[in-house]
């Protein structure tokens, strides 16, 4: 198994650099279900943020690329079981994919809730609470 940079989903996602969308592609095109290539949850969340902050891709886009991702057999997501179980039933439109993410790895790691001073990540995540 080989483990994906966030670079690498960005050429992907982007296709802003035709040389390197393009080695990107015959790249996955080596991977398998049987041999897929390793997404780490950092590199997810890494991801979430460039898009949002870099190429100002709205919550809805963002949330597609990343289904995108959780549904690609060749990728193997860190806590790919988790992510899936409650990526559809989110309302990404009031949620930061990152501060959901942040959350699903505190709840994988088996953490009661987790400590935020991020006013709607607290109202809209159930497993987020205001530090005060």
């Amino acid at each position: 198994m080989i483990a994906l940079d966030t670079n690498i989903l960005l050429r992907l996602v982007l296709q802003d650099d035709k040389k390197q969308a393009e080695v990107v592609a015959r790249f996955l095109h080596r991977i398998s279900e049987d041999s897929p290539a390793y997404i780490s949850l950092i590199v997810l969340v890494e991801l979430v943020w460039v898009l949002q902050k870099h190429s100002r891709f709205s919550r809805k886009s963002i949330s597609l690329a990343v289904g995108k991702i959780l549904e690609t057999r060749e990728f193997l997501v860190e806590h790919e079981d988790i992510i899936l179980d409650s990526f559809n039933d989110t309302d990404f439109s009031k949620v930061d994919i990152a501060d959901w993410l942040i959350w699903i790895s505190g709840q994988k790691a088996g953490c009661i809730y987790t400590v935020t001073f991020d006013q709607v990540a607290a109202k809209h995540i159930p497993g987020m609470e205001l530090l005060t």
